[in-house]
C-alpha cells in the first residue's frame, strides 16, 4: 500500500540583495509578516522569544512564539536569491530578528 503525500507550493517574495530593491521588498516582506503573525518578532518589538536552537517549549504561549519565529525565519531564508544575503540570514542561526537586522 502506497502512502499518499500532499503536495504544497511554497510562495516566496524573492530578494536579489540589491539596495535599489530593498525598500520595496522589505515593505512587502513586513506586510507578509503581519499577515502571518510574526511581524513583531521580525522587527524586535516582541521580546521573550524562545531560542530557536533549543527544544520546543511546553508552555502554549511560548510554543506559539517559537513556531512563529521558525516560520518567519524560513520565509526570510527562502526569499534570499544571492549568496551574500543568504549567508547573512544563515549566520543569524535561526533568529528571525537578528537575520532581519543583518540585512538592513
Amino acid at each position: 500500500m502506497s502512502e499518499e503525500r500532499e503536495l504544497t507550493t511554497i510562495r516566496t517574495l524573492p530578494w536579489d540583495g540589491t539596495k535599489d530593491d530593498w525598500r520595496m521588498w522589505s515593505t512587502k516582506f513586513e506586510m507578509r509578516a503581519k499577515q502571518r503573525g510574526y511581524a513583531k518578532i521580525l522587527t524586535g518589538v516582541q521580546t521573550g522569544v524562545p531560542n530557536p536552537n533549543e527544544e520546543e517549549p511546553t508552555d502554549e504561549a511560548l510554543k506559539k512564539l517559537y513556531k512563529l519565529q521558525a516560520n518567519g525565519y524560513c520565509d526570510l531564508l527562502l526569499a534570499m536569491k544571492d549568496k551574500a544575503s543568504f549567508n547573512l540570514v544563515k549566520e543569524a542561526n535561526s533568529h528571525l530578528h537578528e537575520a532581519w537586522e543583518a540585512l538592513k
